[in-house]
């Protein structure tokens, strides 16, 4: 029984680190503070969960547009860059993860030439989109419509 509450409690915490993190992870590409804070939170999970852990990578890639030193930008950029790529090579099909690069990837400044994957991210998503569970469509289909980097006919893929 013990067991059973603890597997029941580790499944309702990673929904809501799950949910916290996508909600936190819109907000701070375009904001220091909530970056800021969504590198802290991300920060201090130990998981083993590889959603988690890509929320953790993008949250230094976020983060690192605001640090002070280029050297600090540089080195917290590609730290987190080699962690999520190295996660979407052991789950090449995750989507999740594939929308998380893609998001940083597009808004990303082309000088740091992190933007290789865009179309092979793209290829997955819309071919899994429908595989997904709700709230990720939702989260998906959001990004896709209030963003100027999908053509319409990529828009119609997810209707």
């Amino acid at each position: 029984m013990k067991f059973l509450l603890t597997c029941i409690s580790a499944f309702m915490l990673f929904f809501a680190d799950l949910d916290s993190a996508r909600k936190q992870f819109q907000s701070a590409q375009t904001n220091k503070t909530q970056a800021l804070q969504f590198y802290q939170t991300t920060n201090q999970w130990t998981t083993q969960d590889p959603v988690l852990i890509a929320y953790q990578a993008a949250g230094k890639m976020v983060q690192s547009k605001f640090e002070k030193g280029k050297q600090q930008k540089k080195d917290l950029f590609k730290t987190g860059a080699t962690q999520l790529n190295q996660l979407i090579a052991s789950h090449p099909n995750q989507v999740e993860l594939r929308f998380i690069r893609l998001t940083i990837q597009q808004n990303t400044p082309a000088l740091l030439k992190y933007n290789a994957n865009i179309d092979e991210d793209k290829a997955v998503i819309f071919s899994q989109y429908k595989n997904t569970d709700a709230k990720l469509q939702t989260f998906i289909k959001q990004y896709v419509e209030t963003s100027n980097k999908f053509t319409l006919d990529e828009i119609k893929k997810l209707n």
